[in-house]
């Protein structure tokens, strides 16, 4: 924003229920202006939020309180003031994480994240939403494979398609809102317009939990993805309290998803990947996945 900046996350300080929503919208300065909390009596929850035509903003996220069960992908439209104007969710029964939302060439939105299959053999599938401006679904695919997979995080590409980066896991189960895996590798895959798979690539090193959080494009055409790579069952001892290790792992590809680069960086792992005025890019991340720990900022050529 040119007056200021958005802030969108989580609390659960405020608002109805155990987590919500959040938006902030503060000054050039940073000095807050107003914040609001969307959701009810469940675990509600935004990772993105884009500017609308219209003044507005438009969010996106995951809720258990809304929607068909479990936990479905949400958007919420909102005023200039952050005032809700709808909000809408996509799902079924079981649970669909959400993990990343972009605005089309069309002024609609592409929705990724993860879906399971069945609550018994909680096989997991990343699944894509297209929309509207008025959030009205188009369509929707799941993107199967012999693995379990998941998307996050999806960007448009200059042929009218789009490059979804994640994780492609040998063994993998839901817990609530959190994806639980084992063996995993960092995971690309080109879809066209309507959301066929082209192809799909997958990085990374035997026995040992990679996963791509972001993707961005490169000026010469290809993908650079950045993530994390840790040791085997990693994703568990976080959860009890155990001390992992993990490094920043970036993939350079080429057009078609051929690796030209990759390289490992400090403790810790990547959140977000942009690219920077002078072709290069700033990635941003922490030393620990949760819990107490200092940012990462890391600027590549």
């Amino acid at each position: 924003m040119n007056d200021g900046y958005l802030i969108t996350g989580l609390t659960r300080s405020f608002g109805a229920g155990d987590y919500d929503a959040w938006l902030i919208k503060t000054d050039i300065n940073g000095n807050e202006q107003w914040n609001k909390t969307y959701g009810g009596t469940g675990y509600d929850f935004c990772w993105n939020v884009f500017n609308t035509t219209d003044g507005g903003y438009i969010m996106g996220g995951g809720t258990n309180t809304y929607g068909a069960g479990n936990f479905d992908y949400w958007m919420i439209k909102t005023d200039a003031a952050g005032n809700e104007i709808w909000n809408k969710t996509f799902g079924g029964s079981d649970s669909e994480l959400f993990r990343g939302m972009r605005e089309t060439d069309d002024d609609g939105y592409i929705l990724v994240g993860f879906v399971t299959s069945t609550k018994i053999s909680q096989k997991v599938y990343c699944w894509l939403v297209k929309t509207d401006a008025d959030g009205n679904k188009l369509w929707d695919k799941k993107i199967e494979t012999t693995e379990s997979s998941g998307g996050t995080c999806i960007q448009q590409t200059s042929d009218g398609g789009y490059i979804v980066s994640g994780e492609k896991v040998a063994l993998s189960f839901v817990l609530g809102p959190i994806f639980f895996y084992f063996g995993g590798d960092m995971w690309l895959v080109k879809i066209d317009a309507d959301g066929n798979t082209t192809w799909e690539k997958s990085y990374g090193g035997k026995l040992l939990e990679d996963s791509a959080r972001c993707v961005e494009l490169t000026d010469e055409g290809g993908y650079i993805l950045a993530g994390f790579t840790k040791g085997f069952g990693s994703s568990i001892k976080q959860k009890m309290g155990l001390p992992i290790f993990s490094k920043i792992y970036v993939v350079e590809t080429d057009a078609n998803g051929t690796k030209i680069d990759e390289k490992e960086y400090s403790r810790g792992l990547c959140w977000y990947i942009d690219r920077t005025s002078d072709g290069g890019q700033i990635i941003t991340g922490g030393t620990k996945p949760y819990g107490e720990c200092d940012i990462i900022l890391i600027k590549l050529d």
